[in-house]
């Protein structure tokens, strides 16, 4: 799918609780997410992110008040926005090759 493509998917905003974190990091920091699709995610974060970088995304599905489903993504930065509040568009990998664990 082309990126023209992936941007032309449906996007639903939201206000969900995210993690966000490169592929070659340790450590987790908070974001939330502004608005999502089948393809990507667009998340604030106080990280600036650079275009092509790689990252992982968990993110805090709250479908229910008493319920919590974590979805989680690899994926690289499409867009960035380095102004308060930073954002960073994410277009994830949709290959079906399972993620490293990295617990």
């Amino acid at each position: 799918m082309s990126r023209t493509e992936a941007r032309r998917a449906c996007r639903h905003p939201v206000e969900w609780p995210a993690r966000v974190r490169l592929v070659t990091e340790v450590e987790w920091h908070p974001g939330r997410v502004v608005n999502l699709s089948v393809t990507g995610v667009l998340l604030q974060t106080d990280e600036p992110y650079k275009i092509g970088e790689r990252v992982e995304v968990e993110i805090d599905f709250l479908t229910q008040p008493e319920s919590r489903t974590v979805v989680a993504g690899v994926g690289s930065v499409v867009r960035g926005h380095a102004a308060a509040p930073r954002r960073a568009a994410i277009h994830f990998d949709l290959g079906c090759a399972p993620r490293a664990a990295t617990q």
